[in-house]
């Protein structure tokens, strides 16, 4: 019979507390991990809103178009649609529109050709509404004007 030789280090059992202990760590690496993705999606940026301010901005210009349009006075109908035309173009464009003359508003149009509708608009509306004896086509003007307004990028 062969000789048998007694192990010299005899398998360990390990208690159950251990077994308590490791399911525990573990738990609370999956809390610390799961914690860590809910930080991290929460300090994302969120996805910027589309901006619709021309749009806003234009819808007003235009309901003030068409109360322009309604006064009784045709030339002073005539300014006031200028007048709305030009601000509307002043502000979506962060320029001076509502500011500028007609041969202001020509030479700028060389610069930033979207003025070319406008100035063209503004200066046919100068004589129209200014001349004593002029008698504005306020319905040919406000269509003009909301075409202007409609058509600006």
């Amino acid at each position: 019979m062969p000789l048998e030789i007694p192990p010299i280090h005899p398998v360990v059992d390990y208690p159950p507390h251990w077994w308590a202990l490791v399911a525990a760590c573990a738990l609370a690496a999956l809390l610390v991990l799961a914690l860590g993705i809910l930080r991290w999606r929460a300090l994302r940026p969120a996805p910027i809103a589309a901006d619709t301010s021309l749009d806003r901005l234009r819808t007003a210009a235009l309901g003030q178009l068409r109360d322009d349009a309604a006064h009784d006075d045709p030339q002073a109908a005539c300014r006031a649609m200028s007048r709305t035309v030009r601000r509307f173009v002043g502000t979506a464009s962060d320029g001076d529109a509502d500011y500028s003359s007609p041969a202001q508003l020509r030479a700028a149009a060389r610069i930033d050709p979207r003025l070319g509708p406008v100035a063209a608009l503004v200066t046919d509306m100068q004589e129209a509404c200014f001349a004593p004896s002029a008698s504005p086509d306020v319905g040919a003007f406000g269509a003009r004007s909301e075409e202007v307004v409609a058509s600006w990028r």
